[in-house]
């Protein structure tokens, strides 16, 4: 039986997440098998985008693709990454193009079997109102099964409402039975406790978590977070350093069948960093 196990991993927050990742794939890899890892690395630069830096450094850490989500032009500096095929990041599939970026990863097995990840914003309560994401899913998949016909592929929905991803699953479940084998939340940096297999086939978690300092407000510093809460002004947030862990997903899929076997939380700690 045909089996690859794939690591997900939620949003990496600054150089704690980083050096989260850093520490996480080979643990991944090494005590739980992993043989691809998918890291979003949307926040890797101090909280906000994606740098080259970060770029560097979760590529040495071991990531096989890196995705990224409402941040993705944060940093215009990635443009040149985002557009060299040879570079395995990708910018969301619904989002206005101004770096000419690719919209999915194509990963290979063993076996040389095609598993392609892609990501989409929603729009529930996000600030910026994007392509409607279930129609960009589909067309997406559409144009990447011209040129990876066998593909079998993840989908990262990145944003805020639960209700969104869920039905994002059951989207996908529907309209690509024999395609999609795993759906994933992002965005929200609170890994949810329900990774679960849909109708025997579809592997799905509302949010992946992330990679960063638990010991905070979504990897930022808690007091800067609560006062910025309280006095609902702009200011400044510092990434906090505090319970440094990396959150995700562990899926395996059978490649034969062409769906989702198993789905389990993961979390791995690690030490903690300065920033």
């Amino acid at each position: 039986m045909p089996i690859v196990r794939i690591a997900l991993l939620g949003d990496v927050v600054g150089k704690p997440g980083r050096d989260a990742v850093r520490h996480a794939v080979p643990v991944l890899r090494r005590e739980h098998g992993a043989d691809i890892v998918i890291v979003n690395g949307e926040n890797a630069r101090h909280g906000r985008g994606l740098h080259p830096v970060g770029l560097e450094e979760l590529l040495a850490a071991g990531a096989d693709a890196i995705s990224l989500g409402d941040h993705y032009f944060d940093d215009v500096r990635i443009t040149d990454a985002l557009r060299d095929p040879n570079v395995p990041l990708s910018a969301p599939c619904n989002v206005e193009d101004p770096a000419d970026a690719r919209r999915w990863t194509v990963l290979r097995t063993e076996m040389n079997e095609p598993i392609v990840h892609l990501t989409v914003i929603g729009r529930l309560f996000m600030p910026i109102q994007h392509e409607e994401p279930f129609s960009a899913i589909d067309r997406t998949i559409e144009a990447l099964l011209v040129e990876e016909p066998e593909a079998l592929v993840i989908v990262e929905m990145h944003c805020e409402a639960t209700s969104e991803k869920a039905a994002c699953a059951y989207h996908c479940l529907w309209k690509w039975p024999d395609t999609v084998v795993c759906v994933t939340g992002t965005h929200t940096h609170i890994q949810t406790n329900d990774a679960r297999i849909i109708e025997g086939r579809l592997a799905a978690i509302t949010d992946l978590g992330m990679s960063g300092a638990h010991e905070g407000v979504i990897g930022f510093d808690a007091k800067a977070s609560t006062d910025r809460i309280i006095e609902q002004r702009p200011s400044r947030l510092d990434i906090a350093t505090g319970g440094v862990a990396t959150t995700g997903m562990l899926v395996d899929i059978d490649t034969s069948l062409r769906r989702a076997l198993r789905a389990k939380t993961i979390r791995i700690e690690c030490p903690a960093v300065e920033n």
